[in-house]
């Protein structure tokens, strides 16, 4: 009998009131779109383009949301009807009547139009951070694992990790500050972790005690790993390093990524800041390390506005730097510029828009594909290859939004800094 089913149609009339729920949700997403059409779209944008823009954006998503949502009612609808239709006279059905409708599911199901979906991504995978309240930021893999940083205001900061392999979750590691956490980043040779902290400061992990904490510490009752860089247990995780772009005069970094000895450190603002340092490590024989931050180079301060993550890659004997780019709610962008050999930023190589708002930390891997994490909704494998950006020549239309939001962003902070100094 492994390979009969017992067919049950007492929940057909429940999914039926489910369908109409659907639909009437739909009927007042539709009325709130012509809401926001009428109070909008016949506005004179021309003194708040960057106001404007996402809501124009956003507009015509949801138009595209709400007839995909259309679209998958009817074909649920016709694919429940065939179902009960061919079935319903069975308390059983073969593999071979299974087999039938599945590939009828398949044929109902695959011209429909997915354009409205915000996600174009093979998968999305990590929302434990959300779940606990917690905002993802950066992402980093090491050789076992998969990294998150997230944050909550009001508490410690955290990194979340996953399997490489299966993507399980494996637990958490709650740093000893609060800080916005907006990059992560892991230097493989010597099992280092950077971490943005406060301040202007980059915070830097030893990894192997990290490790070596995830396989032997105590384990909750679901399973998961619970580290405290707090306790005193882990104290000799943290290590001294001397990495501030405050140093420089530059604003807080946005986000780091380390490649080939260097840190590279950005910042978010409308004229953005790309600062490199040379990393040295050294692991002494009783255990300790130490990470010095050594030489600065500044290599651009006119680099993308409103970067949330970066990655450096290298493709046919070039250097390149992929500048994640977001902000509010405008939707999220790859650009691509090549990185010179005398740390300075060449020339813009192209740009891709994706589907969906908040794109943080990115990773661009040897094949060429990206892994980034989405502010809001976790992380997620992207539809991007890095080889369809390279060479394409296009331009950014999002530049004058992002370059508006991040004005907006630096005069908040400020502002902010300012009231800061006068308690202070």
């Amino acid at each position: 009998m492994d390979n009969r089913i017992r067919l049950n149609y007492e929940n057909y009339d429940t999914g039926k009131i489910h369908y109409d729920n659907l639909i009437n949700y739909i009927e007042i997403a539709k009325k709130q779109n012509r809401t926001i059409k009428n109070n909008y779209l016949d506005l004179d944008s021309s003194s708040f383009d960057i106001y404007s823009f996402p809501i124009n954006m956003y507009i015509s998503d949801l138009d595209e949301s709400i007839k995909c949502s259309e679209e998958i009612i009817k074909i649920s609808d016709k694919l429940a009807t065939y179902a009960v239709d061919n079935f319903k006279d069975a308390e059983e059905a073969t593999q071979e009547e299974i087999d039938k409708f599945l590939n009828k599911r398949e044929e109902l199901y695959a011209n429909i139009n997915s354009d409205g979906y915000h996600f174009e991504s093979e998968k999305i995978v990590y929302w434990e951070p959300g779940i606990a309240g917690y905002t993802s930021q950066g992402y980093t893999e090491t050789d076992n694992y998969k990294i998150v940083s997230a944050y909550k205001i009001g508490e410690s900061s955290r990194l979340y990790y996953y399997d490489k392999e299966t993507g399980k979750y494996i637990g958490y590691v709650e740093l000893n500050n609060k800080a916005h956490v907006g990059g992560i980043t892991y230097d493989q040779d010597d099992k280092i972790l950077f971490v943005t902290g406060s301040d202007g400061e980059v915070n830097c992990y030893d990894h192997e005690a990290i490790e070596q904490a995830l396989a032997t510490t105590t384990k909750g009752n679901d399973g998961r790993a619970k580290i405290d860089l707090n306790s005193e247990n882990y104290s000799g995780v943290e290590l001294d390093c001397n990495i501030n772009i405050n140093e420089l005069g530059i604003d807080d970094p946005a986000t780091i990524y380390y490649h080939d000895g260097k840190l590279y450190v950005s910042t978010y603002r409308k004229k953005g800041d790309l600062v490199s340092y040379d990393i040295k490590c050294n692991r002494t024989s009783d255990g300790k390390v130490e990470v010095d931050g050594g030489q600065m180079h500044i290599i651009s301060t006119d680099s993308p506005s409103a970067t949330q993550g970066i990655s450096i890659f290298e493709k046919d004997g070039k250097k390149y730097v992929a500048f994640a780019r977001s902000a509010m709610v405008i939707n999220s962008s790859i650009d691509v510029y090549e990185l010179n050999d005398d740390e300075t930023l060449g020339k813009m190589s192209g740009s891709i828009s994706l589907p969906h708002t908040g794109l943080e930390g990115i990773k661009v891997h040897e094949d060429g594909t990206v892994t980034g994490i989405y502010e809001f909704e976790g992380a997620t494998t992207l539809d991007v290859n890095i080889d369809n950006i390279l060479g394409n020549g296009k331009e950014n239309p999002l530049d004058k939004a992002y370059e508006g939001a991040g004005a907006f962003w630096e005069t908040k902070h400020k502002v902010e800094k300012a009231i800061e100094d006068l308690i202070n």
